[in-house]
């Protein structure tokens, strides 16, 4: 009986040390739709990238290259477009979308590339998936409007997601 209070006692230390050590700065930080702090997630992100496609230290160094310059003329494009329609904001985007992954290709092997592609199927449907869970919620707020989407649309400007390498 005693051991297993202590037992008990002994577990409950550890995932609350756990749970504090986990917390950076005291606090879990938030990035929904806040672009400044983007950087922040995005070393975790690179590192996940680095690892699943296998990247020599020579590609993690060009890819965090690549990934500084889209940041930068995706900020471009994007002060440029401040007045543009949604249509053409949304071209412009994808062509630098398209700009990037080009770039991303280029330092690939052929094995990378695949995955790499593989993991931009991936997510765009998790995207897919969280923009349909979006829509549904809103639909039982307010009247939904009746929107097909095929799955050859091209996502909207606001479905793209924030990572500068997907």
């Amino acid at each position: 009986m005693k051991n297993t209070l202590k037992l008990m006692v002994l577990a409950f230390i550890v995932m609350v040390s756990t749970h504090a050590f986990a917390q950076k700065n005291g606090s879990p930080k938030k990035y929904h739709g806040n672009h400044e702090m983007h950087g922040m997630k995005g070393d975790s992100a690179f590192a996940k990238i680095s690892v699943r496609l296998n990247l020599t230290p020579e590609q993690q160094t060009q890819l965090k290259e690549i990934a500084k310059q889209n940041r930068t003329e995706m900020k471009a494009v994007k002060e440029a477009n401040k007045t543009a329609s949604k249509e053409d904001k949304r071209a412009d985007m994808m062509a630098q979308r398209e700009k990037n992954d080009a770039r991303i290709s280029a330092i690939l092997n052929e094995t990378q590339r695949a995955e790499f592609a593989k993991m931009k199927a991936e997510k765009k449907a998790e995207m897919k998936k969280k923009h349909a869970e979006m829509r549904q919620k809103k639909q039982g707020e307010k009247p939904a409007k009746n929107i097909e989407k095929n799955d050859n649309d091209e996502p909207k400007n606001d479905e793209l997601p924030d990572d500068d390498l997907l």
